[in-house]
Parts: C-alpha cells; structure tokens; sequence
C-alpha cells in the first residue's frame, strides 16, 4: 500500500515537471505560428545572367520580379575578376608589358607615362591601373587587408603592383558594390549582401564592415557557406555590431559555415532560417512544394530562389517570373503574406522564470 502511494506520488510529480518542461516549446510553437511573414530573395548575379540569356535588360527583371513577389535582392562581394569583366579595372602582368613593349614599344604607354622614372616592370608582378579615385583607394584598401601591404604597392597615379598567385588574386573579395547597392535600393529593393570572411580582417574591420550597411537599405545579412564574418577570433565583434545596427542575419538550411553555431547561440533572435530552392529542372510543381514544405513544416522564413535556365528556350524570364507568381499567390492562400522581414520574429520571445522552472523540472525527470 505505501508503495503504491509512493509510486503514484512519484508519477504526479513527473507528470508534472513532463509538462512544464514542455513550456518553453509550446511558447515557442505559439511564436512560429503567430510568424506569418516570408521573404522571397533572388541573386543579383542571377538577374545578371537572366538578362545576358534573354536580353531583357536587368532594370526590367528587376521591376517585374518585384512586382511578381521578390522582397530582397542578394547581393555578394565583388570579386577582382569581376571588377575587370566589367571595365572598371585594367589588369596587365609584368610579363606582358615586357614582352608587348619589346616588339610595340610603349604599347602600355598609359602605364609607363605614370609609372616613377626609375621604376623597373618586374614580370612576375600585376598592375592594376584605376582611374576613379575611390574606387582605386577602395580596391587598394581591401586587398591590403587580404594580402598585406607588403604584397600591395601603390605606385601612384592610380597604379598597384601585386605580388600573388594570379588565382588566388582573382578571387579576392572586394566588398560590396556601391553603384549596384545603390541600383537595387532605387527599386525598392533592400539588399541582402553576402559577406565573405578573411582571418586577416581586424576588429575595427570588422566592425566598418558592418556598420558601412547601414547607408543601405539592409535587414539582414548573410555569410558565405565556408566560415562566419569574423571566425575564429572575432566573432563577439560581429555578434555586437549586428546587434547594434539591428541587423537580422541568416541560418541557411541544411549549411553550418564555421561559427555560425556561435553566432546563433548568442544572438538566437536575430537568426532568421533560409531555404534555397535551386531550380535545376523543368518541375514547377516539385519546387513549389520543397518552398511550401520548408515555410510550413520547418519555419523557414526566407525563400532564396535560384532560377531555372535553359540555354535552348527563349521564354526562360517569363518561366521565372510565372513561377514567383504561383509561389506568393500559394503561401498566401496558405495564410503567409510576402514582404521584407524588418525585425526578429523572436524579439519577444524573452526568459521568464517558467522557462528556469522548466530547465529544473528536466533535471528531475533526468
């Protein structure tokens, strides 16, 4: 008999710390359920590509798409390679100069009439040759950064000479274009730029970094699928100024950069889930419910959308555009409404003391 009052005693007690623990999760499912916002987000390089394949110039995409459902346009760092794809940059090797010169003399006359007088051309070194002046101070500050200002030479009138694998050259992010910023944000459109991290970058780095967002319209941020702004030793930094410029960042799905775990850890509200939908075949209905699924069953709130193409049709941009449609038109039959995530979801979701109750009421059931 004391047994079964023992055992029935002992049950009521665990029932009851099973079901305050629970707390935490039901306020946090009441949450998500209450979060009915969604963003749709395509890549500024995509909208590159779909006017170089249809001939659709990239102002139009853009305002179509906007009026189709996109809320955000991605916006990744410049690379040097881009840079010289689009005329802003001319990249000459030593080698060529030497070599051009020796059957045209002075066939890279605009380099050699700015070049010091007893400057010698070094083969195995590139010149870079920038005729606006911020964007010469801009390139020669970043890549400083990146490779040192021993690697990084400012020969005056607008000329640096660099010494780097020309592989590991081009690929060097810069940062994010202001003209391109400025494009996007004109439409109506907040960028979402793409940061990419370098171990190199100091705090105060870091922190302008950030806090150059700020003359854009940006919500949130994103990080390149390899590490975090700021890993290994300067994560607090970035964490500190996201928070203080009350930027969003995201938690890409199925992806975990290095720090990225940190990150959310300790600033939880501030991460906002993102799926990608990368349309690799002709199947409308099998992307539309990957999209639907990832926003009901797995609270991703924001859809980056990587278009289908298909170098034989010429109907690809009205394909694209038709599928963003039947994308908004769906979540909001579904009760979701489309537009730009301007705040955390979780901002209200703060500790009360149930919650430590209920971290207590696990450690009994434990």
């Amino acid at each position: 008999m004391f047994n079964n009052k023992r055992n029935i005693i002992f049950l009521v007690i665990i029932g009851i710390c099973f079901l305050v623990a629970l707390y935490p999760l039901f306020k946090q499912f009441q949450l998500e359920k209450s979060n009915k916002t969604v963003e749709i987000v395509y890549s500024y390089d995509d909208i590159d590509s779909l006017y170089m394949q249809t001939g659709v110039f990239r102002n139009e995409i853009l305002k179509k798409y906007k009026t189709a459902g996109v809320t955000s346009i991605i916006l990744k760092e410049e690379t040097l390679q881009n840079l010289i794809a689009e005329g802003k940059v001319t990249f000459v090797e030593g080698s060529d100069i030497i070599n051009n010169n020796r059957i045209f003399q002075r066939s890279y006359n605009q380099i050699f009439q700015r070049l010091p007088r007893q400057y010698n051309i070094q083969p195995e070194f590139y010149y870079l040759v920038v005729d606006e002046n911020e964007m010469f101070e801009f390139i020669k500050r970043n890549l400083q950064i990146k490779l040192g200002e021993d690697r990084v030479r400012d020969l005056g009138w607008n000329i640096l000479e660099i010494v780097s694998p020309k592989e590991e050259l081009m690929e060097i992010a810069i940062d994010i274009s202001v003209d391109k910023a400025f494009i996007i944000n004109d439409l109506a459109f907040p960028i979402m730029p793409m940061l990419i991290n370098n171990a190199k970058f100091t705090e105060e780095q870091i922190a302008y970094k950030i806090s150059r967002l700020n003359g854009y319209k940006c919500n949130t941020v994103l990080f390149k699928d390899d590490s975090v702004l700021g890993y290994p030793n300067n994560l607090d930094i970035t964490i500190l100024k996201l928070l203080d410029t009350n930027k969003l960042f995201s938690n890409i799905e199925f992806q975990s950069p290095s720090g990225l775990q940190y990150l959310a850890s300790k600033a939880p509200g501030n991460a906002i889930k993102l799926h990608i939908i990368d349309m690799k075949k002709n199947n409308e209905s099998k992307y539309l419910n990957q999209a639907v699924r990832a926003v009901i069953e797995r609270n991703c709130r924001i859809l980056y959308i990587r278009p289908y193409f298909d170098p034989q049709s010429k109907d690809i941009h009205d394909y694209n555009l038709a599928f963003i449609k039947t994308l908004k038109g769906t979540l909001e039959i579904k009760g979701y409404s489309i537009d730009v995530i301007k705040s955390s979801p979780y901002e209200n979701f703060s500790s009360s003391w149930i919650n430590y109750v209920s971290y207590i009421a696990v450690f009994i059931i434990g």
